[in-house]
């Protein structure tokens, strides 16, 4: 469980997001709604460690958010962009494989489980077009 107490982001003297606090839990589906420059990717950003906060406190499965190393973090934590930086023609299966890099499963298991999770998401028919082409 993701949980967050109090959470301030400020740039400079301009505060974004202002005395948040929430739970997110395995399994749910958490919404975050607002008008555009509401702090609604502030507040992604911060709750997965990649802004820091300058007030309130984070933590991952009871544990500081701060004391997980990076690669311990990217086991437990993922986070999907609502735009891409990636500006190589890969494939979407290589994309989803991308999503395998902290776990240290083989190449046979991570085939396995690209691929189920191509299935699940109802996207096996695009695993050979090229990322950039997906709208």
């Amino acid at each position: 469980m993701l949980s967050a107490r109090n959470i301030t982001v400020r740039y400079g003297k301009t505060t974004i997001v202002e005395d948040i606090s929430l739970d997110v839990v395995p399994g749910e589906v958490l919404v975050v709604l607002g008008p555009n420059g509401a702090g609604k990717s502030t507040l992604l950003g911060a709750l997965c460690g990649e802004l820091n906060t300058t007030q309130g406190r984070l933590w991952l499965d009871e544990q500081v958010l701060t004391h997980w190393t990076g690669p311990q973090r990217a086991r437990r934590l993922a986070v999907l962009p609502q735009s891409s930086t990636l500006s190589f023609a890969f494939t979407v299966q290589e994309v989803v494989a991308m999503g395998r890099l902290p776990h240290d499963s083989g190449q046979q298991r991570d085939a396995e489980i690209v691929q189920a999770a191509l299935e699940a998401a109802d996207a096996l028919h695009l695993h050979e077009r090229s990322y950039l082409a997906l709208s």
